[in-house]
């Protein structure tokens, strides 16, 4: 049979954590440097500025990648498992455990729509305050299409990663410690899902200060658009699986980056 559920129960994996943990860091990897690949060879070299070789771009992505990765997919693997979080949807596609497959569709059914929403609203949102952006402000899918591609696959599998599953997790597997809980709970759940949007927000400032753009509208537009992005794929995380927000963070930026491309 084709679907998952037909499958025989696999054994338990005596390393439960190591399988999810290589998968994430091998996922988040290949996607970031695909994306970072596409730009070099991709973008014209500006005026005065030396060209960027590919090989460092990529010594440096893997370094950088490495450390921001590791610490994240670990702990949040880790600490995950003593309160209900961590990757176990993940974690049951690796080892193909039965059921699965019927999981993965309910989840995809419910992330990829309220993503796709998402990016439609905040399409819509800037095309109404377009008048009053600063000059040089980009516009969704200026990219291109593919390299949008890149980019969307990329930040939702790396920064989930980073963010969901290291800065939310931490923070609720804190909480619920600091409260006695063996499990999370909403009183604990929604304070680190909230800082964990807001940390989502806050990446997002320094490509308005690179850009000069920084003024307190576009900060403050930059926090709200992406803490109801990051509270929606926090939410999903808590009450689904990191596949889940990881699927509606793509659709989300599929939006922005891809379907505003092609369309323009």
């Amino acid at each position: 049979m084709e679907s998952n559920e037909m499958l025989p129960a696999a054994r338990p994996s005596p390393h439960p954590i190591l399988l999810p943990f290589l998968a994430i860091l091998l996922l988040t990897l290949l996607t970031q440097l695909a994306s970072a690949a596409y730009g070099v060879s991709a973008a014209a070299p500006l005026p005065d500025t030396p060209e960027r070789s590919l090989q460092s771009t990529l010594i440096v992505g893997v370094i950088v990648l490495c450390v921001l990765t590791i610490p994240s997919a670990g702990l949040g693997l880790l600490l995950g498992r003593r309160v209900g979080l961590g990757a176990p949807l993940l974690t049951d596609l690796l080892e193909r455990r039965a059921g699965t497959g019927a999981k993965l569709r309910r989840d995809a059914m419910l992330a990829i729509p309220l993503g796709f929403g998402i990016g439609v609203i905040v399409v819509l949102t800037f095309l109404a305050s377009a008048p009053y952006l600063p000059p040089g402000w980009p516009a969704f899918g200026h990219r291109g299409a593919m390299a949008g591609l890149l980019l969307s696959v990329g930040s939702a599998v790396a920064e989930e990663t980073w963010i969901r599953l290291g800065v939310m997790t931490i923070l609720a597997w804190a909480g619920a410690r600091l409260l006695g809980h063996s499990e999370i709970r909403p009183i604990v759940a929604w304070p680190a899902n909230v800082l964990a949007a807001l940390a989502f927000g806050l990446i997002h400032l320094p490509i308005l200060v690179q850009n000069g753009l920084a003024t307190p509208s576009t900060i403050t537009a930059t926090l709200l658009g992406n803490g109801i992005v990051g509270v929606l794929c926090g939410w999903l995380y808590w009450r689904r699986s990191l596949v889940a927000a990881i699927l509606a963070h793509f659709a989300v930026d599929l939006v922005l980056h891809v379907l505003t491309a092609i369309g323009s």
